[in-house]
C-alpha cells in the first residue's frame, strides 16, 4: 500500500491507485482509503476508508484557502440533522494534513442502498410508491425544522434498515424557522425537478405523505409541476455542458491530432486502442451502411458490440461547414444524451472522436451499444396475424412521437429503420436530423415536415399507414 503526502494528494485525479494512506496530524494512526467514491480533483475527494480499525467515509478538503469554511459547513449541517432528528451518519473525527488540508470522517452506513436503486417505472411495485412516501415523510421534517436542502436527489440519501438516511449537508440552508409555504414548494419542485415528467404521476401520489407530516403547507400541484419543468430546463443546460468536459463520467482527451470524449467506465485496454484508430476497426466491422455522408459499421471490442457511425467529408465545401460548431459527431453525442435525459430509450451514446489537423476538424464518429432488435416495419412484419401485437407496437410508436413533440423534440427522420423495437421498448436511432426547439413555430414546422416524411415513407404497409394516421390525429 502507498502512502501519500499531502502535495500528491491534491495531485490525484480519476482512476487514482487505491488502498493507499495519509498521516494527519490529529491522529496517530494512519487514515487507509479504500475506494474513492467522488472526486474533484485539486478540491475535494470523497472515499470510503479505514480509521482505527472501523469502515468510515472520508471527505477530504483540499483547497486550503476555504477548507476550513467547507468542512465547518459540513459539520453544521450534520448537528442541524441530528437537532432536527433527522437520521444522519454520526462524526467520528474532524482531523487536519499538514495544517493545510481537512478531512470530515463519519461513520460508514454498512449495507445501505440508494432509494434510486428502488425507484423504476412503471411503479406498480410497492419499493418505488413506498420509498418516496418515506422520503417525502423526511423532506417535511426538513422543512418543519427551517431546513432546506438545495441539492436535493436521491443520491444524497441512503436508506439503511427501512430507515432513511441524510448523507450530504454540504448544501444545506438552515433557517432556524419553519420554511414558509413559498419556500416548501419550491424546494418541493426543485426535487421534482431532478425527474423526467414521466415520474410525475407517482411523484405527487406520494407527495400526500409530506402534507400529512407537514399540513401547515399548502399542496399546489400545478405549481411544482410548473416550477419543475422551468428547473429542470435549467438542469439541462448546466448538465449539457458536462458531456464535453473532463469530469467524473467523462474523460475527455484533445491534442492537435484528434479530440476524444468517452464513458470513463469504458476507457481502458482495447477500447483504447479502438478510440485511437477507429478505421482500423471499422475495416473489420460488419457494415450496416455505407454511403457518401455516413459509414456505419458494428465493431467487437474484447467480446462487447459497439454501433460507429463515421461522418464522411464528402467534398472541400463539406469540410469547410463542418468547422461551424456544433459538428455532426458533437451533435449526436450531446442528443443521445438529451434523450436518456428526459426517459426516452436509445443506444448509449460511449464515445465521440474528432480527427482534427489544428484547429480544423475533419472526420467525425460516433460510438454507441449495439441493440440487437428488428426495426418497426419488421417487428409488424413479425406480428402479422396477432392483432393485439401489432396495436401494442404502433401503440409504443404512437407514444413515443407524442412524447418527443410535448419535450419540444422533433426526429427529423422518420423511417421505419430509425425505431427499433426491444423488449417491448422502442429505441430512437439516427439522430442526425433531430433537434431541440426552442420556439413554438419552429416546432411546429418540423411536426408537419415530420409527418410528410411520416406518409411517404409508410404508405405501402396497412398497419404503419394506420399508425401514421393515429400520429397525425394527435398532433
Amino acid at each position: 500500500m502507498i502512502t501519500l503526502d499531502p502535495d500528491s494528494l491534491k495531485k490525484l485525479s480519476y482512476g487514482g491507485q487505491v488502498p493507499f494512506g495519509i498521516s494527519t496530524d490529529t491522529d496517530a494512526q494512519p487514515l487507509i482509503c479504500t475506494k474513492i467514491l467522488r472526486i474533484i480533483p485539486g478540491k475535494r475527494i470523497v472515499c470510503k476508508g479505514v480509521l482505527r480499525g472501523a469502515d468510515v467515509i472520508a471527505k477530504f478538503f483540499l483547497d486550503t484557502v476555504h477548507s476550513g469554511r467547507h468542512i465547518e459547513r459540513e459539520v453544521q449541517g450534520l448537528k442541524a440533522f441530528n437537532a432536527a432528528g433527522i437520521p444522519t451518519p454520526q462524526i467520528i473525527a474532524e482531523l487536519t494534513i499538514a495544517n493545510s488540508i481537512t478531512v470530515l470522517v463519519t461513520e460508514y452506513l454498512s449495507n445501505a442502498k440508494s432509494p434510486c436503486s428502488l425507484l423504476k417505472l412503471p411503479a406498480e411495485t410497492n419499493d418505488s410508491t413506498e420509498v418516496l412516501k418515506q422520503f417525502f415523510t423526511l423532506l417535511a421534517k426538513f422543512h418543519k425544522a427551517g431546513l432546506a436542502q438545495n441539492d436535493l436527489h436521491l443520491d444524497n440519501f441512503l436508506l439503511k434498515d427501512n430507515v432513511l438516511y441524510a448523507i450530504d449537508a454540504a448544501n444545506l440552508k438552515n433557517t432556524k424557522l419553519p420554511l414558509s409555504t413559498d419556500a416548501a414548494l419550491g424546494n418541493l419542485a426543485l426535487f421534482f425537478s431532478q425527474f423526467d415528467q414521466d415520474y410525475y404521476p407517482i411523484l405527487l401520489d406520494a407527495l400526500e405523505s409530506y402534507h400529512n407530516a407537514n399540513p401547515d403547507i399548502a399542496i399546489d400541484q400545478q405549481e411544482i409541476i410548473a416550477r419543475a419543468k422551468a428547473k429542470r430546463q435549467k438542469i439541462w443546460k448546466k448538465v449539457s455542458k458536462k458531456y464535453f468536459k473532463n469530469c467524473t463520467t467523462i474523460v475527455r482527451k484533445s491534442n492537435y491530432r484528434q479530440l476524444i470524449l468517452c464513458k470513463r467506465n469504458y476507457y481502458k485496454n482495447q477500447f483504447i486502442d479502438f478510440l485511437n484508430n477507429p478505421d482500423t476497426f471499422m475495416e473489420k466491422s460488419i457494415l450496416l451502411k455505407d454511403g457518401n455522408s455516413s459509414t456505419v459499421g458494428v465493431v467487437e471490442i474484447e467480446g462487447c458490440k459497439y454501433v460507429v457511425k463515421r461522418f464522411n467529408i464528402k467534398n472541400f465545401i463539406k469540410l469547410i461547414r463542418r468547422q461551424l460548431p456544433p459538428s455532426r459527431a458533437q451533435r449526436n453525442w450531446l442528443l443521445g444524451h438529451l434523450l436518456i435525459f428526459n426517459n426516452f430509450k436509445t443506444p448509449e451514446p460511449i464515445a465521440m472522436i474528432e480527427k482534427r489537423y489544428g484547429p480544423f476538424r475533419t472526420v467525425g464518429y460516433i460510438v454507441t451499444e449495439f441493440v440487437n432488435a428488428p426495426d418497426v416495419r419488421q417487428s409488424l412484419s413479425e406480428a402479422e396475424g396477432n392483432q393485439a401485437k401489432q396495436r401494442e407496437i404502433t401503440n409504443c410508436f404512437v407514444s413515443t412521437l407524442k412524447k418527443l413533440h410535448t419535450r419540444k423534440i422533433t426526429h427529423g427522420d422518420l423511417k421505419n429503420t430509425n425505431f427499433l423495437c426491444a423488449d417491448g421498448e422502442l429505441y430512437i436511432v439516427d439522430l442526425d436530423a433531430m433537434k431541440l426547439h426552442k420556439s413554438r413555430l419552429t416546432l411546429e414546422r418540423a411536426i408537419q415536415r415530420d409527418c410528410q416524411r411520416l406518409v411517404q415513407n409508410y404508405h405501402d404497409n396497412k398497419m404503419l399507414m394506420i399508425m401514421a394516421e393515429q400520429i397525425l390525429n394527435i398532433i
